[in-house]
């Protein structure tokens, strides 16, 4: 049984909702599965032998995401809005840097109003001499 039919199965998905990948991992020493979809992240812990193996531990929307960086071990973390801690997921099989790049295309922070470089297009003016 595949991993996408037990999470049609237990119901995880939602309307017009969209799976970009599976990534098999530990979170904080958890083994499971990352789910980003088009409209928020899931850690799904369980080992795939049947159904109610699999429970859902972490939900959360993309701008709810504080922070994405790595740490001294090459490990992905996150840290949640709201949360003191970071999240750490290590890797089993599965490319850490393709996740971090699915991540950030997902997360759309708004650019700060005293950003002075925000706006919609730059002129760069040429020594004219």
């Amino acid at each position: 049984m595949e991993l996408s039919d037990v999470h049609e199965k237990i119901g995880i998905f939602g309307e017009n909702e969209s799976v970009l990948g599976y990534y098999e991992c530990y979170i904080d020493n958890k083994r499971g599965f990352v789910v980003p979809t088009n409209k928020r992240l899931m850690f799904i812990q369980g080992d795939g032998r049947n159904d109610q193996s699999f429970k859902k531990i972490l939900e959360t929307e993309y701008d709810k995401i504080e922070e994405i960086s790595w740490n001294a071990n090459h490990y992905l973390l996150i840290k949640l809005e709201n949360s003191k801690i970071k999240r750490k997921i290590e890797p089993i099989d599965t490319s850490l840097q393709l996740l971090e790049k699915v991540l950030k295309s997902c997360i759309k922070k708004e650019p700060s109003s005293t950003d002075y470089c925000v706006c919609d297009h730059h002129v760069i003016l040429e020594n004219l001499q």
